[in-house]
């Protein structure tokens, strides 16, 4: 059986961090120390949202303290990099959750407070993440549920496109947080696609 840890990156979650936002590179170097503090080099990362920037931000300067990769509903979609875009889309993906997933969003938005959701807002929107994808050399998963307006199917396949062993998967139904909407599913793909993985 796998062991499942999971990590808040510094500021975001129930993790304290600097004063000011940081960009994908400081977030990054969060995920960076812990794979190295914890002798986790290698096991199988599962990262949504945000969390796919700051992982492909790690594989740009520490791609092999990386396993397998699974990114969920990636972003910054780059044609639509602005925070007016991003908060449009993400109000049409509301509806499209369960409704569950509300409170859980809520209480971490406010444990972050507004201040440090704009800042980070701002760092996230302004990382060119379609030019790191490439550093992913470990076998890797774009997985967009298929009403996800965040995360478009054309740049799900920009994403997958240049990973050298990469590869998008849709599932039917689900929206922008295809963990929570579909996590069975997700829980399986994961296994089927790497079995006997450093987990």
């Amino acid at each position: 059986m796998a062991r499942v840890a999971t990590i808040d990156l510094p500021g975001l979650g129930g993790t304290l961090g600097p004063r000011s936002a940081l960009d994908a590179r400081g977030l990054s170097s969060a995920p960076a120390d812990w794979l190295r503090r914890t002798g986790r080099e290698g096991a199988v990362l599962v990262v949504s949202s945000a969390g796919c920037q700051v992982v492909a931000d790690l594989a740009s300067h520490t791609g092999g303290l990386l396993g397998p990769v699974v990114f969920l509903g990636p972003t910054v979609d780059r044609s639509a990099r602005s925070a007016i875009r991003q908060l449009r889309r993400l109000l049409l993906d509301i509806p499209r959750e369960r409704l569950s997933l509300i409170p859980l969003v809520a209480a971490d938005y406010l444990r972050c407070g507004p201040r440090r959701i704009a800042g980070t807002a701002r760092c996230l929107l302004a990382d060119d993440v379609e030019h790191k994808p490439h550093h992913l050399r470990t076998a890797t998963v774009v997985i967009r549920g298929e009403r996800d307006p965040l995360v478009p199917r054309a740049w799900a396949r920009e994403v997958a496109a240049p990973l050298p062993r990469g590869r998008l998967v849709e599932l039917c139904g689900a929206g922008h947080a295809v963990h929570h909407g579909a996590p069975e599913a997700v829980a399986l793909l994961v296994r089927a696609l790497f079995p006997g993985a450093r987990a």
